[in-house]
């Protein structure tokens, strides 16, 4: 069992397409000045902040909190049904 695994192992790792090249890096990008700098932030938009929170927990019901921070599924007990 145990070189069947190694050979299995082997076999996949042969097989897989690790195409990269050790040490060889590509080129940096080319600087740009500070006004070309300063015109690409000016054409970001900035969204206003968000008053209601990103997530709400009534959504997602079926999730309770078991010990602080840990959450998980909640399962279909006697007590429950």
């Amino acid at each position: 069992m145990r070189y069947t695994c190694l050979i299995t192992l082997a076999t996949l790792a042969s097989a897989s397409p690790l195409n990269f090249e050790l040490g060889r890096r590509g080129k940096l990008p080319t600087p740009v000045s500070v006004a070309t700098a300063k015109e690409y932030l000016s054409e970001i938009k900035v969204a206003p902040p968000v008053t209601e929170p990103a997530y709400n927990r009534q959504k997602f019901r079926h999730w309770i909190t078991i010990d602080g921070k840990c959450d998980t599924r909640e399962s279909k007990s006697s007590s429950q049904l």
